[in-house]
């Protein structure tokens, strides 16, 4: 018989059960008047244990009722997940459930509160039947292996005889105490990393007013310093304006009587030769002479360069004028474009870009030709100097533009300059909206360019 067909057949017996009573007091009703119409003798007897069984049947349906109503609190009760329990004063206890039950050992009845938790303390209990308040408290329950905490809730109850009884139920704390503990143990960590963290603070903040207090005082000596070095920076671009614009006028004196005594023709070869040298370090100290103004102009930011319409086919007339005074005028070579525009710029200016530009290349090239190129392409004029020599080291480019730059020192004996062109030539262009560029060409040598712009009239 399976679980189902039981489930059934309890079912049918509960329903005969409740239907058999009543059936039998109506047969017992029905008997009665039945014989009352046959014999026409009314029973007394039989009327009253019909009134008696209806009584008594009446009286066992409310009882059902109320076991049926109780059954389902009860059943509520005993499925309850925390001990709960009914006690009188005493703490004797009334009723329990299986899990308040489980608390000793299995198959042991418990019979009294205060053998369940130890140290129990019985005013509380007085303090709930006599007050009639409710009452929450911590107590422990004694184990072999330790003690475990519960919350004991305490409510009174009063039944209808005035008697007043304890509910109970109990709460195990191990779990929520566990977590507790392990909380309280990290706050004391975390309130002894504050405590470290708050020494490491005043620590640091007496270093920090120390450090600020000797940073404030090398401040005050780097600033006097600094000034100083102002000072002095001022009386060398002082000096050097001073001895500048000194030598200038002689430098000139002595271009011009050069100039005269080459221009008669009675000299030897010899004297002119000598002369000739002479004329042309005279023209290179001037150059120096110049280039030493202009860097201080440039400092000073005094430089304005005057910049308007200018003929490319007229600087190159004047400057290869000056380079057909050079011994290597045969190494030079212009290619202009024909029918080139009029560009935006300064004409000395340019003219000391290209001088600059074109002597680094003898210079440092000794061998080979030096090609002046000078295209347009749309709205601007690109102007190239190209020497086939043996090029820039890698490591040395980034240092082309910088003042007083030379590819190497030990070649100050064997090629003159004092690495000012590039320099200067950059700051020029810079004032002509333009750049000066570097290119290492593949078949060797070095192509410095710049780009200047188409006057707005062309």
């Amino acid at each position: 018989m399976n679980l189902y067909q039981r489930r059934l057949e309890t079912g049918r017996s509960v329903q005969i059960q409740k239907v058999l009573p009543i059936a039998l007091v109506l047969a017992l009703f029905w008997f009665v008047l039945a014989n009352l119409r046959l014999t026409g003798n009314f029973s007394i007897v039989g009327v009253w244990v019909s009134l008696l069984l209806g009584l008594m049947l009446i009286i066992r349906l409310g009882i059902r009722a109320g076991e049926a109503e109780l059954n389902k609190y009860w059943e509520l009760f005993k499925n309850l997940a925390d001990p709960a329990f009914i006690c009188e004063a005493t703490g004797k206890i009334i009723l329990s459930n299986p899990a308040f039950q489980r608390l000793e050992n299995p198959g042991e009845e418990i019979q009294t509160l205060l053998s369940v938790f130890a140290e129990f303390p019985e005013s509380a209990l007085r303090n709930v039947s006599e007050k009639k308040i409710s009452e929450a408290l911590e107590v422990k329950k004694s184990s072999s292996e330790r003690d475990i905490p519960y919350l004991l809730s305490l409510t009174p109850l009063e039944t209808e005889s005035r008697k007043v009884l304890i509910a109970g139920v109990a709460h195990n704390l191990s779990h929520q105490i566990t977590q507790r503990n392990k909380i309280q143990s990290a706050y004391e960590e975390l309130r002894a990393v504050h405590l470290q963290l708050e020494e490491l603070n005043d620590d640091l903040e007496d270093k920090v007013a120390e450090r600020t207090a000797t940073l404030e005082e090398a401040y005050s000596r780097l600033e006097e310093q600094n000034k100083s070095l102002q000072e002095l920076d001022q009386l060398k671009s002082d000096f050097v304006s001073m001895v500048s614009h000194e030598l200038r006028n002689p430098l000139n004196n002595l271009g011009g009587g050069l100039e005269l005594m080459l221009a008669r023709t009675r000299r030897r070869v010899k004297d002119k030769n000598t002369l000739g040298l002479m004329q042309n370090e005279v023209r290179r100290l001037t150059r120096f002479v110049e280039s030493i103004l202009d860097v201080s102009a440039i400092e000073a930011g005094s430089l304005k360069l005057d910049i308007a319409p200018l003929s490319l086919d007229l600087v190159f007339e004047h400057i290869t004028q000056y380079w057909g005074a050079s011994e290597n005028v045969d190494r030079i070579k212009v290619e202009l474009q024909p029918g080139l525009p009029k560009v935006r710029a300064a004409k000395d200016a340019l003219e000391s870009i290209l001088l600059h530009l074109v002597d680094n290349a003898l210079k440092y090239a000794p061998d080979g030709s030096v090609i002046v190129s000078v295209k347009q392409q749309k709205r601007q004029v690109i102007i190239d100097v190209r020497d086939f020599g043996p090029g820039i080291p890698e490591e040395k480019r980034s240092l082309l533009f910088g003042r007083f730059q030379r590819l190497d020192v030990k070649d100050s004996q064997s090629v003159y300059g004092y690495g000012l062109g590039l320099y200067l030539s950059q700051r020029m262009l810079e004032q002509m909206d333009s750049t000066l560029t570097f290119e290492a060409p593949s078949d060797g040598g070095a192509r410095f360019s710049f780009k200047l712009k188409v006057a707005k009239n062309e």
